[in-house]
């Protein structure tokens, strides 16, 4: 776990699983070009959501955002001053 304590923890992660699977079959397993895995896993890339899950895919995994279901006054407000109204 000692990727998940880095900045870019889950490209670190997914890096390291890749790579103990070994980069060729698993961009195989994904139907994605070595080098465009290699690039999505790299923490200096901005991978879109739909190629994090299509690798998280074969792992059983999903990535997605769900809505906190209360926010405080402070985190209101600083939603209000950062975007307008909420």
């Amino acid at each position: 776990m000692a990727a998940v304590e880095e900045e870019n923890a889950l490209q670190q992660a997914l890096g390291k699983v890749v790579c103990a699977i070994g980069v060729r079959e698993f961009a195989a397993r994904i139907g994605m070009e070595a080098p465009n895995l290699l690039r999505a896993i790299n923490p200096r890339h901005n991978p879109t959501q739909a190629t994090i899950n299509r690798i998280l895919k074969p792992l059983g995994l999903t990535l997605s955002l769900t809505p906190i279901k209360s926010l405080s006054t402070v985190q209101k407000n600083v939603l209000i001053q950062a975007h307008g109204e909420i």
